[in-house]
Parts: structure tokens; C-alpha cells; sequence
């Protein structure tokens, strides 16, 4: 099409009267092929984040717990509780929960401080196109700037304003923001009147939490419906202190 552009423009320039013509036709049409081309793809885009949408909404009831070791003895409990993905010796797959009610599931959610320094961590059951968005966040703006929430994703951006990325542009968008400058009034002084002693405290602060919960005690609500030979190998080799306290809050009709 540049090619002929170009032959049809000479042409004009030598005033030759058909061309003049033909070449008001070739660009209406040209201009009629790019607005069709682009409101083809807005509604390309539009369909694309539709099926998004209706996907997450089928995964809102669903968790993710990430890094509970796998045993020799684990089974599949039901199709509402089940690792997902192959084997991998090196890494254990994560476990799928699907939920009853959505305020259990939120319930849940907001108890996943629990698992701090216990190696094992919850997160939501994003899309593939989602997850993708997530994990390019927190490689640009920091793991721990980054989070989701009820299926969107948040962000604190350079200047320290939270953001809600919806798509890459969102992203790109916040990662041009210019950082705010500190302001000279906040930056601390040089001391000019010489060298100053300094003296060193050391604190030692030692805090024990013990918790002695029986795991087939709380993961059992969860799954009344389901064998307890099924549950209980799966959670074997989970420390007890690791998974009680999220699951101890939650009716036992909460997972279908």
C-alpha cells in the first residue's frame, strides 16, 4: 500500500487529472481501513477483558496455599482440594481450596499474616493474563509494593500514591511516574562542630509463641464431608503451628 502511496503521489504532483481523483478515493479508503482496524481491536480488547472478568469471577471462592512440603503418602482429597500441576521433586505443588461462601474464603484471606515465617504463604487464584500483570509489578516496582485484593491488583507507585493496575498500560504508566523529591527542610544537617562520640546499645528482645493445635483438629471442619484418611495425609507433614490458626475461625460447611 506504501508503494502505491507513493506511485498515485507522484503522479498528483504532475497534474494529471484522473490521478487527482483516484487519489482522494485511496486515501478515503485508507482512512476508512484504519478506523475499522482500530475499532476492530478496541473490541477485540473489550472481549479479551470480558472473558477475563467472567473467569476470575468462577475463581473468586478459590485459594492458593504455596510451599507445604509434599509426602510419600499424599493424596488428591476431592475435586475441592487438590494439588495442582505435575510433580516436581525440587518444589511443592501448590494446594488448590475452593470455598463455600465468599466470606469464608475473605475470612481465610485476612488470616494469611498467620503464616508468617512458617515457609508456607496464600495467595488468590489469578488468571494467567493477572498473574502475568502481578509478578511484572513486583519486578518493577518491589515484591513488597505490590498485593491483590478481592481479584485486583494494587501497587504503590514511585511517588507513593496506591494504584490499581488493570493491564500492562496501567503498569507502564505508573513506572514513568517521577519519584517525588525529598524536600531539603526534611534531609538532616552535617554536624559542623567536629567528630562525635557515638555510642552503641544492644537490645536483645526474645519473644516465644507456642502453639500446640492438633492439625486434624483444624483442617477437619473443613472438610467434614470428606474422609478424614483423605485429608489427614495430605497435611502430614505440615507443622501444626503452620495451618491451624487460618483454618480454626471457619465453619465446617465453609468448603464445599
Amino acid at each position: 500500500m506504501e508503494a502505491f502511496q507513493q506511485d498515485l503521489q507522484s503522479a498528483t504532483d504532475n497534474g494529471t487529472g484522473p490521478a487527482d481523483k483516484l487519489s482522494r478515493e485511496f486515501y478515503s479508503f485508507k482512512a476508512f481501513v484504519v478506523s475499522s482496524l482500530q475499532t476492530l481491536q478496541s473490541q477485540v480488547q473489550m472481549l479479551h477483558d470480558l472473558n477475563d472478568h467472567m473467569e476470575m469471577r468462577s475463581r473468586r471462592k478459590i485459594l492458593l496455599l504455596h510451599g507445604v512440603p509434599e509426602g510419600s503418602s499424599d493424596v488428591l482429597v476431592s475435586k475441592h482440594c487438590n494439588r495442582l500441576g505435575k510433580q516436581n521433586k525440587d518444589k511443592p505443588r501448590p494446594i488448590l481450596v475452593k470455598f463455600k461462601e465468599m466470606s469464608s474464603r475473605s475470612k481465610i484471606w485476612n488470616l494469611k499474616t498467620n503464616l508468617k515465617q512458617t515457609g508456607i504463604t496464600m495467595s488468590e487464584f489469578l488468571t494467567r493474563r493477572r498473574h502475568q500483570i502481578f509478578v511484572s509489578a513486583r519486578q518493577h516496582l518491589g515484591v513488597n509494593k505490590c498485593w491483590t485484593k478481592d481479584d485486583k491488583i494494587f501497587a504503590i507507585g514511585p511517588e507513593g500514591s496506591r494504584h490499581h493496575i488493570q493491564n500492562m498500560a496501567d503498569l507502564e504508566a505508573i513506572k514513568n511516574i517521577a519519584p517525588v523529591p525529598v524536600p531539603n527542610s526534611q534531609i538532616a544537617p552535617q554536624s559542623q562542630a567536629g567528630p562525635v562520640s557515638t555510642v552503641s546499645v544492644s537490645v536483645s528482645v526474645s519473644v516465644s509463641v507456642s502453639v500446640s493445635v492438633s492439625v486434624s483438629v483444624s483442617v477437619s471442619p473443613l472438610f467434614a464431608s470428606v474422609p478424614s484418611s483423605s485429608v489427614s495425609p495430605l497435611f502430614a507433614s505440615v507443622p501444626n503451628s503452620s495451618v491451624s490458626p487460618l483454618f480454626a475461625s471457619v465453619p465446617s460447611s465453609s468448603v464445599l
